[in-house]
């Protein structure tokens, strides 16, 4: 894990930053974005979970990402995933309850869902493809009305820093599971690159 000295705000924009910068690398190589939960310790270490495979089983998600936070001790995190989504309702009102993957108005975006204990909010940047699909760039940030998601995730972080026990214990249940950090403790679960 990456010793820093920061706190409150700080950690936030440090964990966007990193958020953006391996998306950006991933989509620069072609590459889809594996979501990630991006996590600012307590102690002032950062780590991250990547939850490709934790996605398909909804039932088990809420209570996983919530593991990871007491498992790491969490004190800021960002959930940073791709999407599809639609800005305004679908012209063709045949398509009103298609998935957003399927209609020509959908817009590719990287989604950021920011929380802490103080503060939460969502970033979302466009992705700007070249005309052969390549990626480009990020374009420019907007807002989206808070999500169910969105709004679940402060419960995520719990209202004060867990203690050793309860984080042996969530690190128990996560090894269990076969779900460890992309950096942390020794474990040998990586993405090929070093992301912290």
């Amino acid at each position: 894990m990456e010793k820093t000295t920061t706190s409150g705000r700080d950690a936030l924009n440090e964990l966007i930053n990193k958020a953006k910068f391996h998306a950006d690398e991933a989509l620069d190589v072609g590459s889809h974005v594996t979501p990630t939960l991006y996590i600012h310790c307590h102690d002032g270490t950062t780590t991250g979970y990547p939850l490709d495979k934790i996605l398909e089983d909804e039932v088990t998600l809420s209570s996983n990402l919530r593991l990871m936070c007491v498992a790491e001790g969490a004190d800021a995190i960002v959930l940073c995933a791709e999407a599809f989504m639609l800005r305004e309702a679908p012209r063709d009102k045949n398509n009103l309850y298609a998935p957003a993957t399927e209609l020509s108005e959908r817009e590719e975006v990287l989604v950021l869902l920011v929380e802490s204990r103080e503060v939460s909010f969502q970033r979302v940047l466009p992705v700007i493809r070249m005309d052969d699909e390549q990626f480009f760039r990020f374009g420019e940030e907007f807002d989206i009305h808070k999500s169910s998601l969105s709004s679940q995730m402060g419960s995520f972080l719990g209202d004060a820093i867990p203690d050793k026990i309860e984080q042996q214990r969530a690190e128990s249940v996560l090894e269990a599971q076969g779900i460890f950090p992309i950096n942390g403790k020794g474990r040998e679960r990586s993405l090929g690159r070093a992301w912290f």
